[in-house]
C-alpha cells in the first residue's frame, strides 16, 4: 500500500504494476492553476490539488517499479491578463524517480491555464532527452479550459481588452488563440512519435473544449475523464497498467481492451 509523508490523507491503493517491454520517458504536464484550490467535493477539506498530489505520488511509485522507466514534471499556470505563461521545470526525465516526491508535495495553486506553452515545453524536454529504446509519453493533467499564449508561440496573439466596467470584450478571441495554440502543440507532440495521455478532471462542463482535447489531443484511447477526486487518484494509479496494456496489444501479445475508464 503507498503512503507519502506530507500528503494530506494519502488514498491507500496498491501498486501493483510494472512494464516488462519497453521502457517509459514520461514527461508530467501538471496543472497547478488557481482553480485546483477548489474543493475536490467528497473529500472534506480537501482540494482538487490534495487530490491530485496523491494520484500523481501513486504514478511514481509505479515508475519506480519499473527497471529503466524514467519520469520529469513540469507544472503550469500564469497570468491572463498580460498572456504570460509560467511553466516550471522541476525535473528533466530521471529515472530516481524517489527525488520527484517533494516536488509534488510543494506544488501550489496560482494563477491561470497556459497548456500551449506547457506542453511546447514538454516536447522540447522529451525530444532533447530521449533516449533509444524507451517509448516516449506526455502526460497532460488539467483541470480548466486553457486561457493563456505566450508572443512566443503566437506573435499576433491579443491581449484581453476591458471595457469602463471591467467587462472583457474579447474573451472569445482570447480563448480561441489559446485553444489553437495548444492544439498545435498537442498535434506536434503525435506527429513526434510521442503518446500524448490527457487527463481531464470536470472537463466536461465545457462541451466544445471538452470534444476537442479528447478527440483532438489525446492519443486515441489515452483520454481519461475524472469527475471526482476518488476517480482521478484511480485514472494516475493505473496510467502505467494501460501504457503496457497498450504495447503489448500493439505487438499481439495479449487481446484488445480498453484504455479508457
Amino acid at each position: 500500500v503507498a503512503r507519502h509523508e506530507g500528503l494530506v490523507g494519502i488514498s491507500d491503493l496498491t501498486v501493483r504494476f510494472t512494464c516488462v517491454d519497453d521502457p517509459i520517458e514520461a514527461v508530467v504536464v501538471f496543472d497547478n492553476s488557481l482553480s485546483m484550490s477548489n474543493s475536490a467535493g467528497s473529500a472534506a477539506g480537501r482540494t482538487r490539488l490534495d487530490r491530485a498530489k496523491e494520484g500523481l505520488a501513486l504514478f511514481l511509485d509505479e515508475a519506480s517499479r519499473g527497471l529503466n522507466d524514467r519520469v520529469a514534471l513540469i507544472s503550469y499556470n500564469g497570468y491572463y491578463k498580460d498572456q504570460i505563461a509560467r511553466v516550471t521545470v522541476h525535473s528533466g526525465l530521471t529515472d530516481d524517480i524517489g527525488s520527484l516526491y517533494a516536488d509534488v508535495r510543494d506544488l501550489q495553486a496560482i494563477g491561470d491555464t497556459g497548456i500551449a506553452d506547457a506542453l511546447a515545453k514538454a516536447r522540447e524536454l522529451i525530444n532533447d532527452e530521449h533516449e533509444d529504446g524507451f517509448d516516449k509519453v506526455i502526460i497532460l493533467f488539467t483541470d480548466g479550459a486553457t486561457n493563456i499564449v505566450s508572443h512566443e508561440l503566437n506573435n499576433n496573439r491579443v491581449l484581453p481588452l476591458y471595457d469602463g466596467a471591467g467587462i472583457i470584450t474579447n474573451g472569445a478571441t482570447v480563448l480561441g488563440q489559446a485553444l489553437s495554440a495548444a492544439t498545435a502543440q498537442a498535434t506536434a507532440i503525435k506527429a513526434d512519435g510521442t503518446t500524448l495521455i490527457v487527463i481531464g478532471y470536470d472537463i466536461k462542463r465545457y462541451a466544445n473544449y471538452y470534444n476537442t482535447i479528447k478527440n483532438n489531443w489525446a492519443s486515441t484511447g489515452f483520454y481519461y475523464d475524472a469527475e471526482t477526486g476518488d476517480q482521478l487518484v484511480e485514472v494516475f494509479s493505473e496510467l502505467f497498467l494501460d501504457l503496457c496494456e497498450a504495447h503489448e496489444e500493439a505487438s499481439g501479445d495479449v487481446s484488445a481492451g480498453s484504455n479508457n475508464p
